[in-house]
C-alpha cells in the first residue's frame, strides 16, 4: 500500500469512527437529529478537503468538534433569521409540532445560550475535560467552569433535576 493509499485509509477510518460521535454530540447540541447528521456530513466534508492538514493537528477530533459547533451556530442563526422573517411577514403562522418522541429535554437544551449549551454537552455528553472544553471552545478554564454552571442553572429553573458540576 502507497502513502496515498495509507492516507485514505486513515482518512476514511477517522470518518467512521468521528460520524456517531458528531451526530450524537449535535443532536444534543441542536435537538434535531436529523439536523445533526447533515451537520455531521458537512464537518466531514470539511474535514475530507482539509485532512492533508488535519492529520497533522494534535488533536483532529477536537478540531472536527469545533467546526461541528460552528456549523450548528450558524444553523441556530439561520432558524433564528428565518423565525423573524416568517414573524413579520405572517404573524398568525402556527409554530412547528414538536418532533416524534421528544420529551422536551432537547428542547430545553438548545434552549440555552449557545455556549452554555456547547460548554454542557461537551462536558457531560462528550465527557471531556474541563481543559479539553477550554482549549475547544478557546476560553479559559474557569470560564468553562462558569458557563457549566450557568447552563446547569438554567436548566433547574426550568425543573430538570441535575446534579452539581465536579468542576
Amino acid at each position: 500500500m502507497d502513502q496515498r493509499d495509507e492516507d485514505r485509509a486513515a482518512l476514511e477510518d477517522f470518518c467512521r469512527l468521528q460520524f456517531p460521535r458528531l451526530v450524537a454530540l449535535l443532536s444534543i447540541y441542536c435537538g434535531d437529529p436529523a439536523t445533526a447528521e447533515d451537520l455531521a456530513q458537512e464537518t466531514l466534508a470539511r474535514v475530507w478537503r482539509r485532512w492533508d492538514r488535519v492529520r497533522r493537528l494534535d488533536a483532529p477530533e477536537l478540531w472536527a468538534r469545533r467546526v461541528a459547533l460552528n456549523l450548528a451556530n450558524s444553523w441556530f442563526r439561520r432558524r433564528r433569521a428565518g423565525a423573524r422573517a416568517v414573524g413579520r411577514a405572517a404573524a398568525f403562522v402556527a409554530p412547528a409540532p414538536a418532533p416524534a418522541g421528544d420529551d422536551g429535554f432537547l428542547r430545553l437544551v438548545a434552549g440555552l445560550a449557545p455556549r452554555q449549551r456547547a460548554a454542557l454537552v461537551l462536558r457531560f455528553h462528550e465527557d471531556l475535560s474541563v481543559a479539553e472544553t477550554a482549549r475547544l471552545l478557546r476560553c479559559r478554564e474557569g470560564t468553562v467552569k462558569a458557563l457549566t454552571s450557568q447552563a446547569l442553572d438554567a436548566l433547574r429553573r426550568q425543573g430538570v433535576a441535575v446534579e452539581d458540576a465536579d468542576g
